[in-house]
């Protein structure tokens, strides 16, 4: 028989509580995933030159590279810029009050020996950043057409990278190359975050993503000691360096975080240890995350299944995360990548991730992240779900007040065929009068492959045999949502001290 868990949430402390009419133990949100004031409602964002697509897809953040070779390809006294490439196409990113991540990129030879690397004079770093972060500040004064805004500017893509082969290679000016220089860094940081507020006082200055993850043969492509660099060097000289921090996480390395949480919650909250190691508190975003419908060596194989399933697994743990936002990169497949990372193919059709992502967005617009249901158990080696726990449940309150759980059985991409047989399902108590189950799709969005929609469940108090204000909800791999209703009533069934989920 699959497990009953009947989740709860408890306004004091009292971890134990036994329910009378099941017997089943009960799970609370901890104080430090508890936070009722996160909001889901924007913090789904794609790298993409697709901009339309993207906020289709539901985007309210998009990341895009500004490329100092392309406005500044030489130096001139005064100054001289070329801002052709890039005034319609952060106008256009803007459009609508979306958020813009404007990474700058592709230092001019001139400028600095290596395209994502130390500058030879920092003083030609920031009259640059000054005069772009001026341009697109949307005041009025010396802008782009326009006046788009763009208000978060971040230094530079995987900074920790320390290859010098990729950094001075075809691929370069798309990377930073900082790595084995974090003090360099950190010094470059307090210099761009004068430049930029004193351009724009409300802007942000965001921390390069950092890959830090083992990469290649070691000692690996990237430096793995840099974010304790940059952040020793912080704590002992401080200043004012950078608003956001900013880290990347792909799922091929989930075992890494496990210790931590699930996912990129494990990797979030590693990350905010580390800093707070240095007695550094920061806001966080990831502005690299995602996985693919299909590929090949070096990486692992992938799934129309698993990318659709991912996405709504992947920002529900970043919601429960507290990060501002989650890019997933890329929202179209790359026609040079051999892994199909996009939301959509080259044609371009919306694949059924696309449709996942997009009905995540959509159901979830407005909510607030109230907190997980289930305690994170570690999971072990050799487990079917292993280095993810074995479930996973968040809950969310819509704008109307209604309550919304999603939840799902996690299984490992690489698990024997024996994990997915046999007894799959698991079920999860809830207290209510009636529930509304969906799937994760929109029977509305045509994806290529087509995907198959399961009609709304609706399931009542009294289906399982017993009238006890407990519905009982089973759920297996795909995450399902479950609309809680009849509030009003059942609150008025169980003890004031309780806030029942």
């Amino acid at each position: 028989m699959a497990p009953i868990l009947t989740v709860m949430f408890f306004a004091a402390l009292g971890a134990g509580l036994q329910t009378a009419s099941s017997g089943s133990q009960a799970v609370y949100a901890t104080s430090a995933e508890a936070n009722p004031t996160s909001s889901a409602s924007c913090a789904i964002g794609f790298q993409t030159h697709y901009f339309g697509l993207a906020r289709d897809a539901g985007a309210c953040w998009l990341r895009e590279n500004i490329y100092w070779d392309l406005i500044e390809h030489e130096k001139t006294d005064p100054r001289t810029y070329d801002w052709t490439a890039f005034d319609t196409k952060f106008a256009n990113m803007a459009d609508g009050g979306t958020n813009v991540i404007a990474t700058v990129a592709a230092n001019p030879p001139w400028a600095a020996e290596f395209p994502g690397g130390p500058v030879t004079d920092t003083t030609n770093l920031t009259d640059f950043l000054q005069a772009a972060v001026e341009r697109y500040d949307g005041d009025g004064i010396a802008d782009a057409p326009g006046s788009p805004r763009v208000e978060y500017w971040e230094l530079y893509n995987e900074p920790d990278l320390q290859d010098v082969e990729l950094a001075s290679g075809e691929n370069g000016r798309y990377f930073g190359f900082w790595g084995g220089r974090g003090v360099e860094y950190a010094q470059m940081l307090a210099s761009a975050y004068a430049a930029i507020k004193e351009a724009d006082p409300s802007a942000q200055g965001v921390f390069g993503g950092v890959a830090h993850e083992m990469v290649g043969d070691p000692p690996g492509n990237f430096d793995l000691d840099f974010v304790d660099s940059v952040m020793a060097y912080i704590r002992d000289h401080p200043g004012l360096y950078f608003d956001i921090m900013n880290f990347h996480y792909y799922v091929v390395f989930d075992v890494n975080y496990s210790s931590w949480g699930s996912d990129i919650k494990g990797k979030a909250t590693y990350m905010r240890d580390k800093l707070l190691s240095y007695n550094i508190e920061k806001p966080m975003v990831c502005t690299e995350a995602g996985t693919w419908s299909g590929g090949g060596p070096p990486f692992r194989p992938g799934s129309h299944e698993e990318q659709s399933r991912y996405i709504v697994q992947a920002y529900s743990r970043s919601f429960a995360a507290d990060l501002e936002t989650t890019i997933w990169y890329l929202l179209v497949d790359s026609p040079v990548e051999a892994e199909e990372r996009g939301l959509l193919d080259l044609a371009p059709n919306r694949k059924p991730a696309f449709n996942a992502g997009r009905t995540f967005a959509t159901r979830l617009d407005g909510a607030t992240y109230s907190g997980s249901l289930f305690a994170y158990e570690p999971p072990q080696p050799g487990e079917c779900w292993w280095p993810l726990p074995r479930r996973e449940g968040y809950a969310f309150t819509l704008p109307s007040g209604q309550r919304l759980l999603i939840v799902w059985k996690n299984v490992a991409p690489w698990a024997p065929p024996e994990c997915f047989s046999g007894e799959i399902t698991e079920t999860l108590q809830t207290l209510a009068t009636q529930v509304t189950v969906l799937d994760r799709f929109d029977p509305d969005i045509e994806t290529v492959p087509p995907v198959e929609t399961m009609q709304p469940q609706i399931i009542h108090d009294g289906d399982d045999g017993r009238v006890d204000f407990l519905v009982t909800v089973p759920y297996t791999y795909n995450p399902v949502y479950v609309y809680i209703e009849d509030d009003g009533i059942y609150r008025t069934h169980v003890p004031s001290v309780l806030l029942a989920y």
